[in-house]
């Protein structure tokens, strides 16, 4: 099984495909897991993917997994997921800077500070979730398999008593469903600055998404499905660039506490057990360039989405989810 839903699969009951694809998003875990800490440069990838698909899944089918699968199990898979996102956000930032290579002389020292002070930070998150994800993955992995293993199943004590729900039918409620909430959630995205309403919409398209993706036999999933993902891309790229642009505002002010207390120490003639940090006056400059940079790509980026995506592509996205449902309605 790939995690396809075949139309045969989609004539069987909710609870028992629902836990075929769930078993085989595992699987998918399981083998960028197996590659893990390996030379695979994308095997961390995969894993992060991999996890936010099984999660994804798990929580959509909630009433029809829930009989066998624990609270504590979602719990621990949560924290797993979200265990990477920090190392994720600071590589992203790092392959940015890199890009910023025509900075006027003043700014340099700024920008080999940041670039010292990400990859430090990137080793220390690395190493943590490292732990935490070979620690605690196996074991969650082992549970979860055990859990979606079997499920059990109503038995009509009378001749025409109302039988399971089909996949099909629960497919296409939970479609429509994710659907209107992608449509409350971009109808608030109105500028570059409203991280928060970026996030939330754009949580929204994955997870409608990650849905479409167990239907690609049918041709209006596809397309649905790539026109969400190039949506992801945009919405990401804004808000990879504002929350660097908000961390470097943070780090300008760490800069100027740690300048500072060292003043205040040497006034007193104490000794600061602050580590050593650069005068502010020397990488403000840069940094303050990188953040302008940033800001001023994240609404570029902003404004390719909002062109990209008028009233009429909306309208396209609308119509491809309403052909599908009414396809699943008929299998």
């Amino acid at each position: 099984m790939n995690g396809q839903l075949s139309h045969q699969m989609l004539a069987e009951p909710a609870k028992r495909a629902a836990r075929v694809v769930a078993r085989a998003r595992l699987d998918n875990v399981r083998d960028a897991y197996a590659r893990f800490g390996s030379d695979d440069a994308r095997a961390l990838h995969d894993l992060r993917v991999g996890l936010r698909r099984l999660r994804s899944w798990l929580r959509a089918f909630r009433p029809e997994l829930d009989d066998t699968v624990r609270g504590k199990t979602r719990r621990r898979l949560r924290d797993l997921t979200h265990a990477t996102n920090a190392a994720r956000d600071i590589e992203v930032w790092s392959a940015w800077i890199e890009t910023q290579s025509r900075l006027p002389a003043r700014a340099r020292p700024g920008l080999r500070y940041v670039t010292r002070w990400l990859y430090a930070d990137a080793e220390s998150q690395r190493r943590k979730a490292n732990k935490r994800i070979r620690s605690r993955l196996p074991a969650l992995l082992d549970s979860l398999e055990r859990e979606v293993s079997t499920y059990t199943a109503p038995v009509p004590a009378e001749d025409g008593a109302m039988m399971e729900t089909t996949m099909a039918d629960a497919m296409a409620e939970l479609i429509q469903r994710h659907h209107r909430r992608f449509a409350r959630r971009i109808d608030r995205v109105h500028a570059a600055g409203d991280v928060g309403a970026i996030h939330r919409c754009r949580i929204a398209a994955k997870r409608l998404r990650y849905l479409l993706e167990a239907l690609e036999e049918f041709p209006s999933a596809k397309d649905a499905a790539a026109s969400l993902a190039e949506m992801q891309d945009a919405f990401g790229d804004v808000r990879d660039l504002r929350l660097f642009l908000h961390r470097i505002v943070e780090r300008v002010g760490v800069v100027a506490m740690l300048e500072a207390r060292r003043r205040a120490a040497r006034s007193l003639a104490i000794g600061a057990n602050d580590a050593p940090s650069p005068a502010l006056s020397r990488v403000r400059p840069g940094m303050l360039v990188l953040a302008k940079a940033a800001r001023k790509e994240a609404d570029a980026a902003f404004e390719t989405f909002r062109a990209a995506w008028d009233d009429a592509r909306l309208a396209s996205l609308s119509r491809n989810i309403e052909t599908l449902t009414s396809e699943l309605r008929t299998v």
